[in-house]
């Protein structure tokens, strides 16, 4: 009996550990993958463009206004990561916490791939009432901390909100014209960022404001959730008070030999967003090459082409320097067959003058005025 009892509580111990495990972030990593994942499941989703500076980018297909954790997005509060982007696309849960963004010229903003985890690869910055963050670019390392001017990210990097708006889930629909970044730029600071380690003994990048100061300087309270690592990749979702993410581990083995099934070519002269004059001219044949005339309706026709006659009447093309006679003719001599479809106007300049009889003015006021002594030394200093 004793035995039996032992082994039930050495049972239930490593049930308590494993239960403690699978909460741990250590479970946040129970798959691998590698980089032909990456390229074979985003895809649908983009193009994958053959980069001469970094390899292999993705470029998504998505709308004109699209922008990096701004659109289609919002910030939740985790206990593990602090500020984490849940974002609302089915691919979402590989660009924004894997790799760098940054703005091309030519293509917009693309996406280059890594194997590193991030909550957000965001820079952060505070003003007096507003909070802003900028993607990450490629060429920055951050080893423990980042603090730095506000010359580092071009202006239309960033994303200002009101501090009142920073958890709204429609952040996108408050954040601030991008115009005004560069005054915001100036009247703010760097908010410092850097990678931590977490229990799992991983260097992991956060950044941000605290919770706390979020909470006092916007008078809400923020609910803080659990990030939960699910089995299968797609859209995030919240449930009660979790994040579930598909988050797995990258193998950076295959880096060198994988490849995207269907590259689209580089159809830049240069990198510095200079456009390759043979392709925009045919892309300009493409788009219509046999131009058809608008087909109106008859009394569509009849009606612009009484419009055009008014004007044409009404506003004269003008007359040469060698013909002067030809500015003094009269508007029906010029046009005797539509000159009853023109507005009679009297001519002013022909008009009778006008007979007006001069203002009497009666007696009495006449003599009250020759009564009136006149100062003759302020006249003369009249000029």
């Amino acid at each position: 009996m004793q035995v039996i009892n032992k082994l039930n509580s050495k049972l239930l111990i490593t049930c308590f550990f494993i239960f403690l495990i699978s909460q741990s972030p250590l479970a946040q990593y129970r798959s691998s993958v590698n980089f032909q994942f990456f390229y074979d499941y985003l895809s649908p989703y983009g193009n994958w463009i053959e980069y001469p500076k970094y390899g292999y980018v993705w470029h998504p297909h998505s709308t004109v206004d699209f922008h990096p954790y701004r659109t289609k997005g919002h910030w939740v509060w985790t206990t593990e990561y602090e500020w984490f982007w849940v974002s609302d696309y089915e691919w979402g849960w590989a660009p924004f916490h894997y790799g760098r963004w940054f703005y091309d010229n030519y293509y917009g903003w693309i996406w280059i791939p890594a194997n590193e985890w991030s909550p957000a690869w965001v820079v952060w910055r505070y003003g007096s009432d507003f909070y802003g963050w900028s993607p990450l670019g490629p060429d920055i390392e951050i080893s423990i901390l980042y603090s730095s001017g506000p010359g580092d990210f071009p202006y239309y990097y960033w994303s200002f909100v009101p501090q009142y708006f920073v958890t709204s889930e429609n952040v996108n629909d408050h954040c601030y014209h991008v115009e005004r970044n560069q005054t915001f730029l100036q009247y703010s600071q760097y908010i410092l960022a850097g990678k931590r380690k977490m229990e799992n003994k991983m260097q992991i990048f956060v950044g941000g404001p605290s919770k706390k100061e979020i909470e006092e300087r916007s008078r809400k309270k923020i609910n803080p959730y659990y990030v939960n690592a699910i089995d299968l990749p797609g859209k995030m979702f919240i449930k009660e008070n979790r994040v579930n993410i598909y988050k797995p581990m990258f193998e950076i083995k295959d880096k060198k030999i994988a490849k995207p099934s269907i590259i689209q070519t580089n159809d830049k002269q240069n990198n510095q967003g200079e456009v390759n004059k043979d392709v925009l001219q045919n892309q300009i044949k493409r788009e219509d090459p046999n131009m058809k005339k608008p087909i109106f309706h008859e009394d569509q026709k009849e009606k612009i082409n009484k419009e055009k006659d008014f004007k044409e009447m009404t506003n004269p093309a003008p007359v040469p320097p060698n013909k002067p006679a030809e500015k003094n003719r009269k508007v029906e001599d010029r046009y005797p067959d539509k000159w009853e479809q023109i507005r009679k106007v009297p001519d002013r300049s022909t008009a009778p003058p006008v007979n007006l009889k001069p203002i009497q003015v009666p007696k009495s006021i006449n003599n009250q005025l020759k009564k009136v002594p006149v100062n003759k030394e302020v006249i003369k200093r009249v000029p």
